[in-house]
């Protein structure tokens, strides 16, 4: 697939996503990262990069499910922040070891934000977005009753109230480039 890369750049195709989470499905490993960033730099193409720890995720998961806990805010103790700060961290070491950049998709995390402020600092091309939901909504919506927290379940998952005022000061000091609906 990377060798298609440039091809559909030719085409008008300028940007590819990849998933560090997911596992089983769309994630993809450090090395083929690596690789369709050195191949994305080749032919100008940006690489975007959800940054959850798929591997972590699944073990989470897994041990959730075997004990019954369903509800919609699971969605959210599977994925903690911490993991979401792991992987964009991971992303951008690895961007850096091959001097490309970076778009990391979907940022909702105070830690992970601070690991592409740190970046940007020391000159790397890191660009980072948010979503509305995030800047609006905190993990509580996923406690609504009667399963109303279904409503508000997505990934990255809701976070805490202090990672709202993170996201919207990065928005203020131009930290996060974009607001987008993820649709």
């Amino acid at each position: 697939i990377l060798n298609e890369l440039p091809q559909i750049v030719k085409q008008g195709v300028t940007s590819i996503k990849f998933f560090l989470a997911y596992k089983n499905s769309l994630m993809i490993d450090d090395g083929t990262l690596y690789k369709a960033l050195l191949k994305a730099k080749e032919c100008g193409a940006l690489v975007m990069v959800h940054c959850e720890n798929g591997e972590i995720i699944d073990v989470l998961t897994k041990k959730l499910l075997a004990d019954g806990k369903t509800q919609p805010v699971y969605h959210a103790i599977s994925r903690p922040a911490e993991l979401e700060e792991e992987a964009t961290t991971r992303a951008i070491m690895i961007a850096n070891l091959a001097n490309a950049p970076i778009y990391i998709v979907h940022l909702s995390a105070r830690k992970a934000l601070e690991k592409v402020i740190e970046a940007r600092k020391k000159g790397q091309k890191v660009y980072a977005e948010t979503c509305p939901h995030y800047l609006i909504f905190d993990i509580n919506k996923l406690k609504e009753k009667n399963f109303g927290g279904g409503k508000f379940v997505m990934s990255p998952p809701l976070r805490e109230k202090d990672d709202i005022k993170s996201l919207w000061d990065g928005l203020k000091n131009n930290n996060l480039q974009t607001v987008a609906s993820d649709h």
